[in-house]
């Protein structure tokens, strides 16, 4: 196990990630284990799931190998009923072009009692090519 909620669903079970990215329900009551699927195409490493308050929706972001920075560090709404994994951002490019931050791992995400809020902590770093924000010249 790589990632877990810390929730459950309304069918009482604890939704975890296998160190490849297989989503699992777990059962603690029973032990019984039923495989979901796949949390991302490929093997992905993922370090945090976070279970919407109506218990039918995973929130994570995929960011924690490489995978997820070839991806764009998608942030990734996973259905438990349907399967559907809509990406809600690629988190990347945009922190990349607004601000010259190269995120290179994804630890958490968590979402707000009320469904309203993802808050994610990503690591990462400043580029040296970091996108100019204004642009000055003098001349002589």
């Amino acid at each position: 196990m790589r990632a877990a909620t810390w929730r459950r669903t309304p069918g009482r079970e604890l939704v975890i990630a296998s160190w490849k990215g297989t989503l699992y329900g777990l059962n603690p009551g029973t032990l019984a284990l039923r495989k979901i699927g796949p949390a991302w195409g490929g093997e992905v490493w993922l370090t945090d799931l976070s279970l919407d308050p109506t218990g039918t929706c995973i929130y994570f972001v995929v960011d924690s190998t490489w995978s997820g920075r070839a991806s764009g560090v998608p942030v990734v709404r996973f259905d438990l009923d349907t399967g559907r994994r809509p990406v809600l951002c690629f988190l990347g490019p945009l922190l990349f072009a607004n601000f010259g931050y190269v995120p290179v791992g994804g630890y958490t995400a968590v979402v707000d009692p009320e469904g309203r809020w993802l808050v994610m902590q990503l690591n990462g770093s400043s580029s040296r090519a970091t996108p100019k924000t204004s642009s000055t010249s003098s001349r002589r």
